[in-house]
């Protein structure tokens, strides 16, 4: 455009108003930016007018003594049309190209036509009744999915209850391991610990960001009564996080990089995919137990599961056990617990072993922990009895 170019104006019969170029386009009688622009102005052209300096003037509108408009005066018409012809022939050829070049089936405009749609000329005349704005998520966000596909169902069941008298009709709401059968002797353990007990000060402070040290030692107590051949040093070795989830989030993003392979046995935990996955951004391949070996994963299966892995350009790097296993409730005998482990120890592979309900078992049922596995190998093999975990098994 010349450097003489200045504003646009709209006429209205014998008015003219100036406004934005931003508000001089209508589009389909509404009226998209701009808020001087009066209504009545909807069917009225635009007008490009054009600006030139005082001394310009005076020269190029010299007329001569007859009052003929003078040669420079002329050229001067001729060249403000040929500027509105050309601006106008812009808006229609860019138009005509976004059409042309965008693509029905993307609801996500990519990089370029963002670009496009947020250029001040296609927002004059691009023929939407939206103003496009970038994403309000990242890249990142927009590829998390949701930790489970079955919440829709859960939250349908947890609207309508199931009761004998008031709805019998309702849902019994079975996807979530809960307590509700035991809230009865919960709260009155939770009232009898909150009357025989005052709040400590350190429950309002920040504190040791792995967890406060009583509480620390408190939880390595509970930890013992299942992990009975052990020993658990809490001040050292034991981190708390504010639920599973949240720990095996910040373990992903730090044992694993970006495509690395996560092995998890099915059937599982399909959540785990995401918890370990929406920040280490691994990639996730299942490791087919059968029913005729009580879903204990084989040495096969394992191979199986990290070939596949392998060959998907994903480097196995993680091998999630959770037991007793949700759901099929299988509790690992201690050799498959010693031969899994150092399967995956010999690959070079994290273990992850999930025992959040260890302590679920039937009485009289041994549930062996992956410490004690890993203290019962310590011992065999002359190792340092306290840090017999290691840096790869992490319970």
């Amino acid at each position: 455009y010349p450097q003489t170019m200045a504003t646009t104006t709209t006429t209205a019969k014998a008015q003219k108003r100036t406004t934005p170029m931003y508000g001089a386009i209508k589009n389909g009688g509404v009226q998209k930016e701009g808020d001087d622009c009066h209504q009545e102005q909807r069917q009225q052209p635009l007008v490009v007018t054009m600006k030139t300096n005082e001394s310009r003037d005076t020269n190029l509108d010299s007329r001569s003594a007859t009052g003929t408009p003078s040669f420079y005066r002329i050229a001067g018409k001729i060249w403000t049309q040929l500027v509105v012809a050309g601006f106008l022939m812009a808006v229609v050829a860019v138009v005509f190209a976004d059409v042309i070049g965008s693509s029905p089936s993307s609801s996500v405009p990519d990089e370029a036509s963002s670009t496009r749609l947020n250029t001040p000329l296609l927002s004059l005349a691009h023929n939407t009744t939206s103003t496009v704005v970038p994403p309000a998520i990242s890249k990142r966000g927009a590829k998390i999915q949701p930790v489970r596909d079955d919440l829709a169902y859960f939250v349908q069941a947890a609207m309508d209850p199931y009761d004998p008298l008031d709805n019998p009709d309702g849902y019994l709401v079975m996807l979530v391991a809960e307590n509700k059968l035991m809230w009865k002797e919960m709260a009155q353990k939770l009232e009898q610990v909150q009357a025989e007990n005052n709040i400590p000060e350190w429950a309002l402070d920040y504190g040791d960001v792995g967890g406060e040290l009583h509480f620390k030692k408190a939880m390595g107590n509970m930890m013992q009564r299942w992990i009975k051949d052990a020993p658990i040093d809490a001040t050292k070795y034991l981190s708390l996080q504010a639920g599973a989830g949240s720990v095996l989030s910040q373990m992903s993003y730090a044992l694993a990089d970006t495509n690395d392979g996560l092995l998890i046995t099915a059937p599982g935990y399909m959540p785990l995919t995401s918890d370990l996955g929406i920040y280490g951004h691994t990639e996730t391949h299942l490791v087919q137990t059968q029913v005729q070996h009580r879903y204990i994963p084989q040495t096969v299966d394992l191979e199986d599961a990290y070939q596949r892995s392998v060959a998907a350009g994903n480097p196995p790097r993680i091998l999630v056990l959770i037991q007793p296993n949700n759901p099929t409730g299988t509790i690992y005998p201690k050799h498959d617990m010693h031969r899994m482990i150092e399967w995956a120890l010999d690959k070079g592979l994290h273990v992850i072993s999930d025992e959040i309900y260890a302590l679920s078992a039937f009485p009289g049922v041994e549930v062996t922990s992956a410490a004690t596995a890993m203290y019962e190998r310590s011992k065999v093999q002359g190792l340092d009895d306290e840090r017999y975990l290691g840096d790869y098994v992490h319970v």
